[in-house]
């Protein structure tokens, strides 16, 4: 039993105040292994041994059997039971708030340990009244070592071909890729401590309205920071970008536990407060993903906008040409013809310039970005609208933003300078509305 405060050893004081720091104190405040500790009788000096499930005397208040006086625990003096050491006497505690007395290497692979396989029985031993601060300690060590070490090898390989191959230049290039690679992992200790911080604020509000937890925000973030010991799982070289998915998984199932334990929830309450969180940003990021794909299909935002000029987008649409030419031994009735995989994207027809979508070009009775995700039946009924809406005799179509020049030329016997396709970004462009004539493009 030792000072909250400055860590003295608490035993055999019939004052509730800490010699060394002058803090108070009660006995009650302790938990202890059963039956490890003689509870002394501050009267006679009898002794009764704590039974109870924390250690403690039961019942906490009677009369003294032997000068029959009313006593209750905390007026009490304890000493270690006969033959025991006084760390014998502790109840189970998180490993990491002994670094003194086991070493810090030893404390952490223990509170590793304990946080995979006995997580319960761990959080028990985390103060419920300290400062949350050793907890947060212990996960940025554990995350740090997973993001240094795991893809360590891959990053000493890095350096060392970098090293090798800036000989030539003095070396600049090493000393960049090293810093680059030290902002990377920073950044994902940084990134996972705020991760931490909104997870445990969003999960303490949960229990708020879900159930009635029975400790503060600052018990939540203990369960959550000595509950990511599973992430040492990401620290085995080579193959911690693997393990540590794996490591994740069961950090969220130790945090359940923990919450569960350290809150006095349910543990239905104690999985939905856990998980929403995470479970949330997960379907964020694939709602995310679904919208920038549909964004691409669609044309919404144009597929194209890595191109640099005009000229690769119309380069882009000529090599669609070609591919449809060798695929049927002919250039397609109307550009539309194009719009199907594997030839040309909905989005492919839309200039990176103009603020137009492929939903607002309308063709053959429907929206270019519509053709996308039509039945191959309903595309040809809109292909052969399209291509029978072109009048007799057309030398040029448009279909988005580019005029299609190709009508009446026979390839096979053809100058390869003729003109095929032209950009022509419409009025909504982003800059001046002109057509922008390309140099010839040719098979």
């Amino acid at each position: 039993m030792r000072c909250r405060t400055c860590d003295y050893l608490l035993w055999n004081l019939r004052s509730r105040l800490c010699p060394e720091c002058g803090s108070g104190f009660r006995p009650s405040e302790f938990e202890f292994a059963p039956s490890s500790v003689q509870f002394c009788c501050p009267h006679c000096n009898q002794s009764y041994y704590g039974t109870g499930e924390k250690g403690r005397i039961v019942p906490r208040a009677f009369d003294c059997v032997t000068c029959e006086q009313r006593i209750d625990l905390d007026e009490m003096v304890l000493l270690p039971s006969v033959g025991l050491e006084e760390h014998q006497t502790r109840a189970e505690r998180v490993p990491w708030l002994e670094r003194r007395r086991l070493g810090v290497v030893k404390a952490w692979f223990s509170t590793v340990r304990g946080s995979m396989t006995r997580p319960t029985r761990m959080i028990r031993g985390a103060p419920g009244e300290g400062k949350s601060f050793q907890a947060w300690r212990f996960s940025i060590n554990t995350i740090a070592l997973s993001a240094i070490i795991g893809p360590g090898f891959f990053v000493l390989t890095a350096l060392l071909f970098v090293l090798f191959a800036s000989v030539r230049t003095g070396g600049p290039a090493f000393w960049g890729v090293g810093l680059g690679i030290s902002l990377v992992l920073v950044g994902t200790v940084v990134g996972a401590l705020l991760s931490i911080a909104l997870w445990g604020g969003l999960t303490h509000v949960l229990l708020r309205i879900i159930g009635k937890p029975d400790g503060s925000l600052r018990r939540t973030f203990q369960a959550l920071c000595y509950s990511s010991g599973p992430m040492a799982l990401g620290a085995i070289p080579c193959l911690g970008l693997y393990t540590a998915g794996i490591g994740a998984v069961w950090w969220v199932v130790s945090a359940v536990l923990m919450v569960k334990e350290s809150q006095k929830v349910d543990g239905l309450r104690a999985a939905i407060a856990v998980l929403a969180p995470p479970g949330l940003a997960i379907l964020l990021v694939v709602l995310g993903y679904a919208a920038l794909f549909i964004a691409l299909v669609t044309g919404a935002v144009p597929i194209a906008i890595n191109f640099p000029s005009t000229a690769i987008e119309t380069q882009t649409v000529l090599d669609s040409l070609h591919d449809y030419h060798v695929a049927n031994g002919a250039l397609p009735g109307h550009a539309v013809e194009l719009v199907d995989d594997p030839y040309l994207a909905a989005g492919e027809l839309v200039s990176v310039f103009n603020r137009s979508s492929a939903s607002r070009i309308r063709v053959g009775g429907a929206s270019l970005a519509q053709l996308g995700f039509m039945r191959p039946e309903a595309r040809a009924k809109v292909v052969r609208a399209a291509v029978k809406g072109l009048p007799a005799g057309t030398i040029a179509h448009r279909l988005g933003d580019f005029v299609f020049t190709y009508h009446g030329i026979d390839l096979d016997n053809a100058d390869p300078g003729l003109w095929l396709v032209v950009s022509s970004p419409g009025p909504s462009a982003a800059t001046q509305p002109a057509t922008t004539v390309m140099p010839p493009f040719s098979f």
